[in-house]
C-alpha cells in the first residue's frame, strides 16, 4: 500500500512540475531545460519549513556564472528546488557541463552528490531530476584534530617545540 501511494504521489508531482510555468525570456530559442530535485544537508532533506537561508544556482564547469544566473533562491517547492536553464546563444548549451551550487545565508556549502555538483545539460524543455546531498561545512574549509587541537587547513600549530602544518 505505501509503495502505491508513494508511486502514485511522485506521479502527481512530476505531472504538476511539468505544467508549472516557465519563465518568459526574449533571448530563450524554446521552452527552457528543467532541473529539480531535493537538497539534503547532512543527511537532513529541507522542505518548506527549514529552507530559510539556502539558495541553490548553476554555473559553467569552469566556475564562471551564465547571464542570467540560473537560480531557485525563493525557496522550496514543498521539499524540491526547481531551476530554468534557457538554453540560447549566451547561456547554457545542450550536452554542456554545468556545476550545481547551494548556499547557505550566502555561503557556498560542499557538494557530494552529483559528485562535484557536476551534472550534463539536458534538451530544450527536458525535465531533469538531480537529487542534492551536502555537508553543512563551507566550501573549502577543512577542519582536523592535531593532538586534540582544533585547526584549519590554513594555521600552523605549534606542539612540542614544533610547528605541524
Amino acid at each position: 500500500m505505501r509503495i502505491f501511494f508513494i508511486s502514485t504521489v511522485r506521479v502527481l508531482l512530476l505531472t504538476y512540475l511539468s505544467y508549472l510555468p516557465y519563465p518568459t525570456n526574449s533571448f530563450a530559442l524554446g521552452p527552457p531545460a528543467r532541473i529539480y530535485g531535493s537538497i539534503s544537508i547532512n543527511g537532513t532533506i529541507l522542505t518548506q519549513d527549514n529552507d530559510t537561508g539556502y539558495s541553490v544556482s548553476v554555473s559553467r564547469a569552469d566556475g564562471s556564472p551564465y547571464s542570467p544566473v540560473p537560480m531557485d533562491n525563493d525557496g522550496l517547492t514543498e521539499t524540491l528546488y526547481i531551476i530554468d536553464l534557457n538554453l540560447d546563444s549566451s547561456g547554457p548549451k545542450e550536452n554542456d557541463t554545468a556545476v550545481i551550487h547551494v548556499y547557505r545565508n550566502g555561503k557556498e556549502l560542499t557538494i557530494n552528490s552529483p559528485v562535484n555538483g557536476e551534472f550534463t545539460i539536458d534538451e530544450m524543455g527536458s525535465l531533469t531530476r538531480i537529487d542534492i546531498q551536502a555537508n553543512a561545512s563551507l566550501k573549502g574549509f577543512r577542519k582536523s584534530f592535531i593532538g586534540g587541537i582544533r585547526t584549519t587547513k590554513k594555521q600552523k600549530v605549534r606542539v612540542g617545540g614544533s610547528y605541524l602544518k
